[in-house]
C-alpha cells in the first residue's frame, strides 16, 4: 500500500469481510505499513469516520444507484464510501482530489470496470452541493441512518426507552472530552490541572467529583510526561461513578472480579489508602494490561491474579466489596467502538452468563458487605432483569441505597443527561444473619 487511502481501503474491506474489531484492524496494517504520521493520521481519521456514518454514507449513495447498494462488490462499496466521506465530512479535501482518488483506488482493488460508475456517482454528489440527505422524520428507517445504529438497536431502545430514543442516540452523538481520575497518591486535583496546564492541556473538576477532571479539545496521552509519571489514569466518568456506589471509606478489601483494562481497580486502589484490591481476569494478556497501569501508577495495594470470573475459587477469602463489572452487549458505549453500532441485538443473548458471574461473585462478600453489579450497556435484560432474578433467587441479599444515586440502589446512566457513556450500576449488600 503506497498511500493513505489504500490503507484505508484495505482496512475497511478487512473490517466489513471479517467484523473484527476497527481498532485492532487498522492498528495491524498501521503497524505493517511505511507512512509517515501525518499519512497514518489521515488514514485513521478516514477509516472511523467511514465506519462511524456507513448508514448515512449508503443512504446518500443509493440515492443515484438504479439497483439495491447490497447488490455492489464490497470493494467497489468501500471505494464509494470513502469518496462519500470526504465530499460530505472533510471539507479540506478538494472534490477532484476526493473523486479522483477514489477512481484510482479502483485499480488498488482490482476493479478497474467500476472506474467510470465511481466516477459519475461521487460527481453527481458533487453537483448536489454535497447536502448530506437523510429520510424523513416519519420514515421507519429514520434513526438508523440519521445515528448510523442497526435497526435492532433502535427497536431495543424504542421497546425499553420508548419517546427517549432519539434524544439517547443524540447525547451519543454530541457527546465531547475525554475524562480522567487523578491519582491522588502523586498528587491531587489542584496541582495537576496546574501541570495539565503547562502541557498545554485544559481540563475542567466535575463537579460532585472532586478527583474527576473533563479534559477540553484533543488529548494524546501517551506522549505527555504526566501522563508517563502515573499522575492519572484516563476514565470515563461512568466508571467513576460506578467505583463510588462501592461506597469505600478507605480501609475495605475489594475484590474487582472482571477487573481489565484495570481503570475501577486503579481508582478503589487510590481510595483505599489502608486497604487492599485484588484483581481478577480470565488471561494473561488481559492481565498484563492491568500490571502495566499498576506500575505506572506507582500503585501498592493491588494483588493480580488469572480468574475465571463464572468459576467459583473456594480458597478465596471473603471481601467488604466486591465489583462485578460483566461482560455486555456494549450498548454504552456504541459511539466509541463502532463495530457495535451495527449489531443485531439478541436482548437475552448474555444474560445466563452476566447472571451466572453474579452469583458466583456474591460468594466471595462478606456479611453486610456491598457488591456491585455494572454494565456498559442500556439492554435492561442485561441490567435491572438480571439483578431482579439474582435478588429473586438470593434472599439473603438486598437493595443498597447509594448516596451519590440520592439513595437509590441502581442507576441507568444516559449520554443525554450524564454527559458520559450509557452505563447501568446497582449496588447489593449482604444481610447479617441474627
Amino acid at each position: 500500500m503506497k498511500n493513505e487511502r489504500e490503507l484505508c481501503l484495505a482496512a475497511l474491506i478487512k473490517m466489513f469481510k471479517e467484523d473484527g474489531y476497527s481498532n485492532l484492524v487498522l492498528s495491524s496494517l498501521l503497524n505493517k505499513s511505511n507512512l509517515n504520521a501525518a499519512q497514518k493520521s489521515y488514514a485513521a481519521r478516514l477509516f472511523y469516520g467511514v465506519l462511524e456514518k456507513k448508514n448515512t454514507l449508503d443512504y446518500n449513495i443509493s440515492k443515484y444507484l438504479k439497483k439495491p447498494i447490497n447488490e455492489l462488490d464490497l470493494e467497489v462499496l468501500c471505494v464509494l464510501r470513502m469518496g462519500m466521506y470526504e465530499l460530505l465530512f472533510m471539507s479540506s479535501v478538494p472534490d477532484r482530489a476526493a473523486i479522483n482518488e477514489s477512481v484510482n483506488l479502483c485499480l488498488f482493488a482490482k476493479k478497474s470496470s467500476a472506474k467510470g460508475f465511481v466516477n459519475a456517482i461521487l460527481r453527481a454528489k458533487a453537483r448536489d452541493d454535497k447536502k448530506v440527505e437523510y429520510p424523513q422524520n416519519s420514515d421507519k428507517n429514520y434513526l438508523s441512518v440519521r445515528y448510523n445504529v442497526s435497526d435492532s438497536i433502535v427497536k431495543l431502545l424504542k421497546e425499553q426507552y420508548k419517546d427517549e430514543t432519539e434524544e439517547i442516540l443524540k447525547g451519543f452523538e454530541n457527546l465531547s472530552g475525554q475524562y480522567l481520575r487523578v491519582n491522588t497518591n502523586k498528587t491531587d486535583a489542584k496541582s495537576l490541572i496546574e501541570t495539565l496546564k503547562n502541557e498545554g492541556i485544559k481540563v475542567q473538576v466535575v463537579e460532585g467529583f472532586a478527583d474527576a477532571l473533563k479534559i477540553e479539545g484533543n488529548f494524546d496521552a501517551v506522549n505527555l510526561k504526566s501522563f508517563k509519571d502515573g499522575l492519572y489514569h484516563l476514565q470515563d466518568l461512568s466508571s467513576q461513578i460506578c467505583v463510588s456506589a462501592l461506597d469505600l471509606k478507605g480501609n475495605e478489601s475489594l475484590l474487582d472480579v472482571c477487573a481489565a483494562p484495570g481503570g475501577k481497580s486503579f481508582t478503589a486502589a487510590e481510595v483505599l489508602k489502608n486497604g487492599k484490591v485484588v484483581s481478577c481476569d480470565l488471561s494473561q494478556n488481559r492481565v498484563s494490561l492491568i500490571k502495566g497501569g499498576i506500575e505506572r501508577l506507582g500503585l501498592n495495594n493491588i494483588e493480580v491474579k488469572i480468574r475465571d470470573a463464572k468459576v467459583h475459587d473456594e480458597s478465596s477469602p471473603l471481601y467488604d466489596r466486591v465489583l462485578c463489572d460483566v461482560l455486555c452487549s456494549g450498548l454504552g458505549v456504541i459511539f466509541k467502538k463502532p463495530e457495535i453500532r451495527y449489531k443485531d441485538i439478541n436482548k437475552k443473548e448474555l444474560f445466563s452468563k452476566q447472571l451466572e458471574i453474579l452469583k458466583t461473585s456474591s460468594k466471595y462478600l462478606k456479611e453486610g458487605g456491598i457488591l456491585v453489579y455494572s454494565t456498559c450497556t442500556l439492554n435492561k435484560c442485561e441490567n435491572e432483569e438480571v439483578v431482579n432474578k439474582f435478588l429473586e433467587e438470593n434472599r439473603d441479599f438486598s437493595k443498597y441505597g447509594v448516596k451519590t444515586f440520592g439513595g437509590e440502589f441502581s442507576k441507568t446512566l444516559l449520554p443525554n443527561k450524564d454527559n458520559c457513556d450509557g452505563f447501568f450500576v446497582c449496588a447489593l449488600t449482604k444481610k447479617k444473619e441474627n
